[in-house]
């Protein structure tokens, strides 16, 4: 395969597809079973015209298919190479919030006592607790 020529690596059942375009746009391929990979083929495409050329990037994309070697140049918002940016949330960068008036809508941490909270019981709350049943 030349360096100079675009070349699409890709399965057996992808063919078809690239076959059929290369034939209804005039473009002129060659076909070549790759050594490494099984079931796998090396496509390379004779382009000379600028069109052709931008016309088979948008079927390549629209198939999911990528060039391969130097042919095809890797851009930036390729999403396999694309670094990932830190997620900055936007509350960060603003001030912190003013007090609200209503401590239902407050959103100042509420705390808990640690230790619960046990009322002695009285003579009056023991007589009320016990329960007594009558059967007649």
């Amino acid at each position: 395969m030349s360096m100079d020529k675009p070349t699409i690596v890709l399965k057996r059942n992808k063919i078809q597809e690239v076959f059929d375009y290369c034939l209804d746009n005039k473009i002129a391929f060659t076909t070549k079973e790759r050594e490494m990979g099984i079931d796998e083929y090396e496509i390379a495409l004779e382009i000379q015209d600028v069109k052709k050329a931008i016309l088979l990037g948008m079927f390549l994309r629209e198939n999911r298919l990528e060039l391969a070697g130097q042919g095809g140049q890797e851009t930036k918002s390729s999403p396999k190479k694309a670094a990932s940016k830190p997620v900055v949330s936007a509350r960060e960068d603003k001030k912190p919030a003013e007090p609200v008036s209503n401590p239902l809508l407050s959103t100042a941490p509420i705390v808990l006592p640690t230790e619960p909270i046990v009322e002695p019981l009285t003579q009056e709350k023991s007589e009320s607790a016990s329960l007594s049943f009558d059967l007649n």
